[in-house]
């Protein structure tokens, strides 16, 4: 399989999982007019194969849930440092990082 096709399953995995946890999590995703994610990235989304995705996956949220759903990408160091996402997502501080 290309890098180009696993890159299009892991997006679009991701973007399942993430629409799953919104339905499934205890507050309402229907009670809220629109969801809204921060989600900051450890690359920049200008490098191919490392930053575009999570834009790709942003866009493909907001398509799916019929834009329901906004996940805001925000690039590394502007909402918190690169290293410390994975700190931000388990305290609640982002609603998801990449």
């Amino acid at each position: 399989m290309n890098l180009k096709k696993q890159m299009k399953k892991l997006v679009t995995v991701a973007a399942t999982a993430a629409i799953a946890g919104a339905v499934l999590s205890p507050v309402s995703a229907l009670a809220a007019d629109k969801v809204r994610w921060r989600m900051p990235i450890a690359f920049p989304s200008t490098l191919p194969a490392l930053g575009a995705p999570a834009q790709y996956a942003a866009e493909q949220l907001k398509l799916a849930s019929g834009g329901a759903m906004e996940v805001r990408v925000y690039e590394p160091g502007k909402l918190v440092p690169a290293f410390d996402i994975l700190a931000a997502v388990s305290d609640g501080k982002t609603e998801a990082g990449y």
